[in-house]
């Protein structure tokens, strides 16, 4: 009889144990939070810093041919730094939840698209002609991010499909006439909507899709992310050093994989 009861127990409390662990949340690292809330804050800081007068020159960017580094030039490759900490976790928890490694390229492959278009729709609303295009630059920002977060909200799993689905559409299509109606430049020089540069969203997007790649890829293989960090590394610097010929197959890898910020 007693086998009997642990026997039929035994299922339920596998069962129990499963639902619990497939509810329970990720583990958070504090460290990487609380870093990222600080590069978040510096990084809102920094970017007002063009409205004041008499900002020391240690907060601001130094000029490009400056040997040296401002506040503000740490910011971006802090916020890098705490998405490469990132990526192994991520993916990590992705594993666990069940995702192949396709589906693990498809949401890569997603995630940089949608950094590339933010970047490239914020850069332009940089040059915009308001006059030409019909609309302030405060306008075309609020229409680009509301878009932004149609298309790329993580909407409830509750929620129905079709309502999110239509959502989503919607921000499309005020991306798509955005883009149709865009003029930039200066009135004699007007052109459409382009690729001015990716924009810091972009950039971000370039490195996570290399990093996130390689991390999945190699799992714990950790010498090949050794290997791809050292090769893009001298790639960033022979690249800087116009030392490398953009000709064969590196004319196909995007200036900000090479590191070359002066070719986007």
């Amino acid at each position: 009889m007693l086998n009997l009861t642990q026997t039929l127990a035994s299922p339920t409390t596998d069962t129990l144990k499963t639902d619990v662990a497939s509810t329970a949340k990720p583990l958070r690292i504090a460290s990487i939070d609380i870093l990222r809330a600080i590069t978040m804050v510096l990084m809102i800081f920094v970017n007002d810093l063009w409205s004041l007068q008499n900002v020391p020159v240690w907060l601001e960017h130094v000029s490009y041919e400056a040997d040296g580094m401002g506040l503000a030039d740490v910011i971006f490759p802090a916020f890098l730094f705490i998405v490469g900490m990132s990526i192994p976790l991520a993916i990590a928890n992705r594993r666990k939840k069940g995702d192949t490694m396709p589906f693990l390229l498809w949401h890569i492959i997603g995630r940089t698209f949608a950094l590339l278009a933010m970047g490239v729709f914020l850069v332009n609303g940089e040059n915009i002609n308001a006059a030409a295009t019909g609309m302030p630059r405060l306008l075309w920002y609020t229409l680009s991010c509301i878009s932004f977060i149609l298309i790329w909200n993580n909407y409830p799993k509750h929620m129905n499909i079709w309502l999110s689905r239509t959502l989503q559409a919607i921000g499309i299509g005020i991306l798509l006439t955005l883009a149709f109606l865009y003029r930039g430049g200066e009135a004699e020089n007007l052109n459409h909507f382009t690729t001015y540069w990716w924009g810091i969203l972009g950039l971000i997007g370039w490195s996570y899709l290399v990093g996130a790649t390689v991390t999945a890829l190699a799992g714990k293989r950790y010498y090949i992310i050794l290997a791809a960090w050292i090769l893009f590394c001298v790639l960033s610097m022979l690249s800087n050093a116009d030392m490398v010929s953009r000709e064969g197959l590196l004319q196909f890898i995007p200036g900000p994989i090479l590191g070359a910020l002066c070719l986007h």
